[in-house]
């Protein structure tokens, strides 16, 4: 399954748009994309003025790369625009493409199967196809989720991740590069809870899959600064740290790393 749609028995670049037409499905399966016009050096343009926009929100965002590299960090989705095809194609506000444009996280490039234009009502057919020198090949790629669970909608989709409302402040979007296991899906992401009494933090670790469900994640390693643990077959590891704030994440070899989280030991 692909995180800027539910992945099907087709290729990833048409499972990616759950609102493509017949024609852009058919386009997908008959190879017949055109690149955009400068593949290797694609530019996201903002559109000017996007500052004046109000109430668009703030979100947590991470990009994870193959090599375990991850640029994370808040990022307001804002509207923007970028070229495709020699086209100027808009953004709407509250969208993960939108939000991944304004992080700036490199060279981005991206397929149109729709009919992009000014308006971001016409954007839903836009697709990320590649993010800095990873490219997608065959039915590996990029792919994002918003909370636990893949989206079912392209990234520009105007009607949200899961065409129940676009963004909300404080939501927490993954993109990652998407690896097909034998039985057609993506690598689990990590979530790390905590609890903390006195100097011991005790870190619980779970693996979602692309519906969302969720294991206990044995064998993760829990850091924060030079200390580590690793979690029991409960997915549980304890730290013992000293006073102060601390910020500590979850990660596993063939899983996505977790976001950070912020405990405070008093």
């Amino acid at each position: 399954m692909n995180g800027q749609a539910r992945r099907g028995a087709a290729t990833l670049a048409l499972a990616a748009l759950a609102a493509a037409t017949a024609a852009g499905a058919a386009a997908a399966d008959g190879g017949g994309q055109r690149g955009m016009a400068a593949e290797d050096g694609p530019r996201a343009v903002p559109e000017p003025a996007i500052a004046a926009q109000r109430g668009v929100p703030r979100i947590r965002q991470q990009v994870v790369f193959s090599d375990g590299k991850v640029l994370a960090g808040p990022v307001r989705a804002r509207r923007a625009s970028l070229r495709v095809d020699g086209r100027r194609c808009a953004v709407a506000a509250a969208t993960a493409l939108g939000a991944l444009i304004r992080s700036r996280p490199g060279p981005l490039a991206f397929h149109d199967y729709g009919s992009c234009s000014r308006r971001p009502a016409d954007a839903s057919g836009l697709f990320v196809k590649r993010i800095r020198s990873e490219r997608n090949r065959g039915l590996d790629g990029w792919v994002y989720k918003v909370g636990h669970e893949l989206a079912t909608a392209g990234a520009a989709d105007p009607s949200g991740p899961f065409g129940a409302g676009r963004l909300r402040a404080g939501d927490e979007v993954v993109w990652f590069y998407c690896r097909q296991r034998a039985r057609g899906t993506c690598q689990r992401t990590l979530e790390v809870e905590t609890a903390v009494d006195g100097r011991r933090v005790t870190a619980t670790v779970t693996g979602y899959d692309d519906a969302g469900e969720g294991i206990a994640v044995a064998g993760a390693t829990v850091r924060s600064g030079r200390r580590s643990a690793t979690t029991d077959r409960d997915g549980r590891a304890t730290l013992r740290l000293p006073r102060g704030r601390h910020v500590l994440f979850a990660a596993k070899r063939g899983a996505i790393r977790s976001f950070a989280r912020r405990v405070v030991v008093r």
